[in-house]
C-alpha cells in the first residue's frame, strides 16, 4: 500500500508540529489529490472534521484518566500524550480510514462528543488541569458546550505513524486545513498563561491563527486559568502594575521571533504573511499583523481590567485611589475610551474626595484627556486646580509639580513654564524621573518653532539620550522625538533623512500596539505632507492622510491638526479625480476650522471655496504647514550637568511659530 498520510499540527497548539489537523481528509504521498470522506449529515457522527469533546467531560471523565494513569493533574499535555490521549483509541478502528488506533474525540460516545462550536487556541505545554479549569471558567458545566482541541481531535496514531515513517505533510494541505477550522467554529478561545509573559504569543502558530481569526471576523475570546487571573487581579489592585507589567510583555510579541516546532513552518507562515519581504523586520504586512493582534490583546485585557474595577465600585467594595487613576490611564491612552476613563476617574474622586496628591493626578489624568479632545482652555483649568492642590498640601516642590508646568506648557504655550520645570526638576535632583526627557523634547521643538535649527538639534539628541538611557526606544515618548527630529529633518531640507525619522516612529508605534492615537494619527499627517510635497508620491500621501483621518476619526479627536488632515485629504483625492468624496472631506475639514477659530487662513479658504460637489481647479495647498507632533513624557536618565543651560523667552499661545499644537499628552 502507499503511504497515506493523516493530515497533523496545523495551528493553535502551536508547540508540536506533531499533532494537528484536518481529520477529514487524507493526503496520499504518492501525489494524488486530498479526498474528503465526509457527508454533510454526519457532523455529531465520529470522523467529522470538527468533532469536538464537551467541556464537562474535560473537565471531569479526561481528567479522572489523566490522574488514573499516574500523573499530576496539572501535568502538560505532552506529557499525556502517549498514555493518556493515544491509549484511549488505540484498539478502536478509525472511522476516516477503518484501521486500528483512533483519535481520543472518536473514542468517545454520547453526548460527550458532538460537532464543535468553540476551538481551543493554546500551547502543548500548558497543564490539562489548568485547561480544563479555564473552559469551565469561561463555559461553565454544560455538556452541550463542544470545543475542538487539536490533541484530542487529532488522530495522534496516525501522526506518529507518519514521524515513524519520515513523512512530511506539505504546508500547503496545512494551511487549508488550519483555515477549515477557524472558519468552521464560530468562536476561538486564546488562552493566556502566564499572564505576565503569555507563552501563547511566543508560538508562530498560536500568534498566526490569532490574526487569522480577527481577518476572519470571528467571535474571540481571550482567557485566563482562574488562578492566573487571580494574580492579574492582585496585580492590578495591589499596586495598578498589573496591566503595565502585561503591556511590557505585549510590546516584545512579533510573530518573526515566535518559535516553531518545525522550522520549515515558521519560513512558510512569514512567506504566507508576505512573500515579497526581503526583511521580515521591515516588511509592513508583518508588522500590520503584529499591530492587530497586539491591539486585540491589550483592548481585551483593559476591557477587563475595568470591568473589574466597575464591578467592585458597584458592590461598594474599597478600592485604592491609585487603582481609579492606573485604569483610567490605560483606557485613555492605550484604546481612547475617554468617556468610560472620565467616568472612573470621577468616581474615584468622588469616593476618595478632591484633596492632596493623588487628587492632584487624577484632575490631571482629566486635563491630558482634554488635551486629546483639543479642549486647551479646559486642560489649562484642569492643570492649574491639580497646582493648586499640591500647593496646600506643600507639594510644590516635587516631580508630580514639575510635571504640571509641562502639561500646563502643552495647554498654553507658555515657554517660561519649561524653564520652571527644568528648574525644579534640577533642584530637587530628579533629572532621571519620567517627564525629563519630555520636557528636553519640548525645549528643542520650541527652538525649531523660533527657527534655531542648532538648539533644536541640541535638545532633541539630549533627549533621545535620555530615552536610550532609560532603556525607552519602545515607547510612544520616544517615537513622537523621532517624529520632531523627523520634522526638523524636513526644516534642513534632508527629506530622506526626515522619512526614515518618520519610519522609525511607525515601527515603533506599531511594535508597541499604539496605534488608535492622536500621537500616530500626527505622524500619519507629517508622513502625509513629506510624501505629497516633498517626495511627489501622490499614492502613498493619500493613504497617510486618509489612515490620520482615520485615526483621528477613532479617537473623538477635534482641532486644527484633524483640520489639516482632512483639508489634504481634500486635496489628495481632487488630484486623483475623485471631485465628490474631496469635497466631502473639504467639508469636514471647514467644519474642524470653525470649531476650533482658525478662519482667517489660506487653508480655510480653500476648504470652504471646495466643499462642495463640483469640478475642482487642480490647486495646490498655499503655504507650506508644518505639523506639530504630539508630546509625551516617558522616563528619561541623565544628569542636570549634561544639559546647556539655555534660557528659553517669550509666550506662544497655540502655536509655536506657524506650527498648530498637537494632541499631545
Amino acid at each position: 500500500l502507499k503511504p497515506v498520510l493523516w493530515l497533523q499540527d496545523m495551528h493553535l497548539c502551536s508547540c508540536f508540529r506533531s499533532s494537528a489537523v484536518a481529520p477529514d481528509e487524507t493526503y496520499d504521498t504518492s501525489g494524488r489529490d486530498v479526498v474528503s470522506v465526509e457527508s454533510e449529515d454526519s457532523s455529531d457522527r465520529p470522523g467529522h472534521f470538527l468533532r469536538g469533546i464537551s467541556c464537562l467531560y474535560f473537565a471531569d471523565g479526561f481528567i479522572k484518566e489523566v490522574i488514573s494513569a499516574g500523573h499530576d493533574r496539572n501535568a502538560s499535555v505532552r506529557e499525556v500524550e502517549a498514555d493518556v490521549i493515544r491509549k484511549k483509541g488505540e484498539s478502536i478502528l478509525c472511522p476516516r480510514d477503518a484501521r486500528p488506533g483512533t483519535s481520543y474525540v472518536d473514542a468517545v460516545s454520547g453526548p460527550d462528543a458532538a460537532k464543535s462550536e468553540f476551538m481551543l487556541s493554546y500551547s502543548w505545554g500548558y497543564g490539562v488541569g489548568s485547561i480544563a479549569d479555564t473552559l469551565t471558567d469561561f463555559l461553565g458545566s454544560d455538556e452541550h458546550k463542544y470545543v475542538w482541541i487539536c490533541c484530542l481531535c487529532i488522530n495522534q496514531h496516525r501522526v506518529k505513524e507518519a514521524q515513524a515513517a519520515g513523512h512530511v505533510v506539505p504546508f500547503g494541505i496545512f494551511r487549508k486545513a488550519f483555515s477549515q477550522r477557524v472558519e468552521g467554529v464560530s468562536h476561538i478561545l486564546a488562552m493566556m498563561s502566564p499572564w505576565q509573559h503569555p507563552l501563547y504569543i511566543q508560538r508562530v502558530w498560536c500568534v498566526f491563527e490569532f490574526s487569522h481569526a480577527i481577518m476572519e471576523n470571528k467571535e474571540l475570546s481571550v482567557l485566563m486559568p482562574p488562578d492566573e487571573k487571580d494574580a492579574f487581579r492582585s496585580a492590578l489592585f495591589a499596586s495598578g502594575r498589573g496591566l503595565r507589567e502585561l503591556f511590557e510583555g505585549l510590546s516584545k510579541l512579533r510573530i518573526q521571533d515566535a518559535q516553531a516546532s518545525v522550522p520549515h513552518d515558521k519560513e512558510h507562515i512569514m512567506q504566507t504573511i508576505d512573500k515579497a519581504a526581503e526583511d521580515f523586520n521591515k516588511s509592513p504586512k508583518v508588522a500590520a499583523l503584529n499591530q492587530s493582534v497586539k491591539e486585540k490583546l491589550q483592548t481585551w485585557f483593559i476591557a477587563t481590567a475595568a470591568a473589574w474595577l466597575e464591578k467592585k465600585i458597584s458592590s461598594g467594595d474599597s478600592v485604592e485611589w491609585s487603582i481609579y487613576n492606573s485604569v483610567a490611564e490605560m483606557l485613555m491612552e492605550a484604546v481612547a475610551d475617554f468617556e468610560r476613563a472620565e467616568n472612573i476617574l470621577k468616581v474615584g474622586m468622588k469616593q476618595h474626595g478632591c484633596d492632596g496628591p493623588v487628587a492632584a493626578i487624577s484632575i490631571r489624568l482629566l486635563g491630558r484627556m482634554s488635551i486629546r479632545k483639543g479642549d486647551y482652555s479646559r486642560a489649562e483649568q484642569h492643570y492649574t486646580h491639580a497646582m493648586a492642590l499640591l500647593d496646600a498640601c506643600n507639594e510644590s516642590m516635587s516631580v508630580q509639580y514639575a510635571q504640571l508646568f509641562i502639561d500646563k506648557f502643552v495647554a498654553t504655550g507658555d515657554t517660561v513654564l519649561l524653564n520652571r520645570a527644568k528648574q525644579l526638576f534640577e533642584d530637587l535632583n530628579e533629572t532621571s524621573c519620567e517627564d525629563y526627557a519630555r520636557l528636553l523634547k519640548h525645549m528643542g521643538t520650541v527652538h525649531l518653532g523660533e527657527g534655531d535649527l542648532m538648539q533644536a538639534m541640541k535638545f532633541y539628541a539630549l533627549s533621545r539620550s535620555h530615552y536610550e538611557k532609560g532603556q525607552l526606544r519602545q515607547s510612544p515618548g520616544f517615537a513622537d522625538l523621532m517624529v520632531n527630529m523627523g520634522r526638523l529633518e524636513v526644516t534642513l531640507e534632508d527629506n530622506w533623512k526626515a522619512l526614515e525619522a518618520f519610519e522609525e516612529a511607525r515601527r515603533i508605534y506599531q511594535a508597541i500596539g499604539v496605534t488608535t492615537s492622536p500621537g500616530y494619527a500626527d505622524l500619519l499627517l507629517n508622513m502625509g505632507h513629506l510624501q505629497a510635497e516633498k517626495l511627489e508620491r501622490p499614492d502613498t500621501a493619500l493613504t497617510s492622510f486618509r489612515e490620520a483621518c482615520d485615526v483621528y476619526d477613532a479617537v473623538g479627536a477635534s482641532g486644527l491638526a484633524v483640520a489639516q488632515a482632512y483639508s489634504k485629504l481634500g486635496q489628495m483625492l481632487n488630484k486623483a479625480g475623485t471631485p465628490e468624496k474631496a469635497a466631502e472631506a473639504y467639508g469636514r475639514a471647514k467644519k474642524e476650522y470653525e470649531a476650533c477659530g482658525e478662519v482667517d487662513g489660506p487653508e480655510y479658504e480653500e476648504a470652504r471655496e471646495f466643499s462642495f460637489q463640483g469640478k475642482f481647479p487642480a490647486v495646490k495647498f498655499t503655504p507650506e504647514r508644518k505639523f506639530m507632533p504630539p508630546l509625551s513624557g516617558d522616563i528619561g536618565r541623565t544628569k542636570a550637568s549634561d544639559i546647556p543651560d539655555i534660557p528659553i523667552r517669550g509666550t506662544i499661545r497655540g502655536t509655536v511659530a506657524s506650527l498648530p499644537r498637537s494632541h499631545a499628552r
